[in-house]
């Protein structure tokens, strides 16, 4: 018997196959309904929906995220714009970490930290 979160996993995968695309992308509330009406006995996996997508990008399916939502890479292009933005949201959070670390210092420090 499949553990809840290799149900979901394997749940979201399916739906996932079905929006190849950025123009059919699939909102994560959406995705969230649909696993629940597919399969009841995954309506609480532990691990959270970007978990379940993380794992499966990291098994090799290039599962695509924006605005817009999920969806499966049509073409390589299509995934190569993708991991532009994910590399600049990742570079953009990496510098808010660096000023979030250095107020951390200054307030361990006793220095002057703002906090309103």
């Amino acid at each position: 018997m499949k553990s809840q979160n290799e149900q979901a996993k394997n749940a979201i995968l399916e739906i996932m196959l079905d929006h190849v695309g950025v123009e059919n992308a699939i909102t994560d509330k959406v995705i969230r309904e649909l696993v629940i009406v597919s399969d009841p006995d995954v309506r609480k996996p532990t691990a959270g929906l970007r978990d379940i997508i993380n794992a499966l990008r990291q098994e090799g399916h290039p599962i695509c995220s924006g605005l817009v939502g999920y969806w499966y890479a049509k073409d390589i292009d299509e995934l190569r714009s993708n991991i532009e933005a994910l590399n600049g949201r990742a570079l953009k959070i990496m510098s808010a970490t660096k000023w979030m670390n250095e107020c951390l210092t200054r307030w361990e420090r006793g220095g002057q930290a703002r906090l309103i």
